[in-house]
């Protein structure tokens, strides 16, 4: 198994860095495949697409981290690959609500590029082992 709290972190060459716990993960892979994150949300943004965000959850079993770690959604872009919507339906009529809440992990089918960073949501629940009873939800 790899080591992911690995010491002598590097804050700008690591792919995320937890400063509150110095943890760091030197790929996306060990970050999503680390069972102490946990995604909690997304944080869409009206004005500037390249600004949204994935908010994950970094939980250690003895509490002594709990912080969360914000990741831009153009960094999971690769994992996704159907129609790329580039209209934005948030706060329309034909809006299904879902980027109102933070929390909301739901997926979307509305054809919105907000629907597009959902679907992604759900291709890294399927992999994070913190989900794993999520995933026997979705089956």
């Amino acid at each position: 198994m790899t080591e992911i709290n690995v010491k002598n972190c590097d804050i700008n060459n690591d792919f995320k860095f937890c400063k509150k716990c110095k943890t760091g993960w030197k790929t996306r892979e060990l970050f999503l495949n680390d069972p102490n994150v946990v995604l909690i949300g997304f944080m869409a943004n009206n004005d500037d697409y390249e600004k949204c965000i994935y908010l994950f959850n970094h939980v250690l079993p003895d509490d002594s981290c709990n912080t969360t770690l914000g990741l831009f959604v153009k960094g999971f872009m690769d994992m996704y690959d159907g129609d790329i919507y580039t209209d934005l339906k948030m706060g329309t009529d034909k809006c299904s609500g879902h980027c109102a809440k933070v929390d909301v992990i739901e997926e979307c089918n509305v054809p919105c590029r907000n629907a597009v960073a959902r679907k992604i949501m759900h291709k890294i629940i399927m992999i994070l082992p913190a989900h794993k009873d999520m995933r026997k939800v979705q089956a």
